[in-house]
Order: C-alpha cells, then structure tokens, then sequence
C-alpha cells in the first residue's frame, strides 16, 4: 500500500498512516507507556468540537472562519477551532493570511504569532500537529483499521512525517524525514538537519517555485552567450 496518493481510497489509506505516525511518536515521547494523564482527552471529544470542519470533504477551507486558527486533529480528520492561549510554539495550525487573503498552514511562536506560509511539498513530523488523543485511543482505531500498516511503521523505526498536498491536505509521507518548509510569503525554502533552519539555494539565488511534484529555480543563473567571431585562415 502506497500513502499519500490522491485519490478516495488512498486519502483514507493516509488517514490511517497519519494517525498511526501519531501513535508511534507519542510513544516514542513516553517510553511505551502512554500514560493518559500525560495528555489533554480524546479523539471523541475533538471530533464533536463546536465548529470543527471535516478536512475530507471537497471545498473544506472555504468552510473556515477568518478569525479562527485550527489545528489538525490527524485521527478524526477535522480541523478543530483552538483559542490562543491553547497554541503550541513549533506546532502547525492553519490561519488566515492576510497578504493571500486565505487560510494557510503556519508555524506558530512563542510571542503568539506565526511564521511561514507553508506551500506544497512542505514536510513536517506528525508530533507538530498539535495531537490531543490519547496514545491508548490512538493504538485502538489503527489495529482495527491498518494492523499491518503498524507493523510496518513499528519495524521501519522513524521518526514520521506528512507532506502537505496542493488541496491543503497532509498526507502521510515515504521518503526522506527531513522537515523541510516550502514559503509561499517569499518563495524561500528551508530544511532542519538541527535545530536552526538551513536556506536551500541554487545558482540564481534563494527563490523557488513549485514545479510539479518538486521544484524549479526562480531567477537562474544562465552561462553567458560569448560573441561569435570568424575565423580567417591565410589562402596561398
């Protein structure tokens, strides 16, 4: 099974890959145990909060409210309106952007605000969605639904990411763990090998653009054209 594909099955299949990515991270944090008190209650009571928007059907962002951050609540698959004094420094939410004039996934500071404006192909760690759910509640819903998903992500032994998709879906990703942001403010992309961001650069500069599945330079740097020149050669 392949996650991350877009189409009706397979958002499903990423569901399940995303909230068992969750899981594994979580007890990762707590050493197996998952002790319910270490967390916030369940994935139920997510699901049923006053105003939360269901993140697989068609058009959901133009269900959202200007004035309200969401976080992605990766087991019921919903966005859940979350005030300010809830939001995580380093979590993903998704807020209205003014300079787009729409919604878009950011990363939230310490001083309340956000930064980024994290476009498509940018890859995050499940642990920075802000998850709620209790390991036990997680651990219950992916054996019924994907047991041998879990396996597998059990024995591959990595810390789990998601790659956000062109409709402003995460899906869960294979490949490479890096978290890495695309920036729509700025076309700027960054990577974490640590803890500090690293700017990608090409030849031309900093700039990127979304390319199909990857990227193309903004502004490259093309060899120069030299002047042609005839050649004489001396005739007898």
């Amino acid at each position: 099974m392949r996650c991350g594909t877009d189409s009706p099955l397979v958002r499903v299949v990423s569901a399940v890959c995303l909230a068992m990515a969750v899981d594994m991270v979580w007890a990762q944090a707590t050493g197996g145990t998952g002790a319910a008190a270490d967390r916030p209650s369940s994935a139920a009571t997510d699901a049923s909060d006053a105003g939360s928007i269901d993140i697989t059907q068609d058009g959901f962002a133009s269900r959202v409210k200007r004035d309200t951050v969401y976080r992605n609540d990766l087991i019921a698959q919903r966005l859940v309106p979350v005030p300010r004094s809830e939001r995580k420094a380093g979590h993903v939410y998704f807020r209205f952007h003014s300079g787009l004039a729409r919604h878009v996934w950011s990363i939230a500071t310490a001083d309340g605000g956000f930064r980024y404006a994290l476009g498509p192909g940018s890859v995050q760690q499940t642990r920075q969605f802000d998850p709620r759910a209790s390991t036990e509640e997680r651990q219950r819903a992916l054996q019924a639904r994907a047991p041998e998903m879990a396996r597998l992500l059990e024995i591959q032994g990595t810390l789990p990411t998601v790659i956000l998709g062109a409709d402003e879906r995460w899906n869960a990703h294979v490949g490479s763990g890096v978290t890495s942001v695309f920036d729509l403010d700025t076309g700027r992309r960054w990577e974490w090998h640590g803890v500090d961001p690293v700017g990608v650069i090409h030849s031309g500069g900093p700039r990127w653009a979304r390319q199909g599945s990857g990227y193309g330079p903004v502004d490259p740097v093309r060899p120069p054209v030299l002047p042609v020149t005839a050649a004489f050669c001396p005739c007898p």
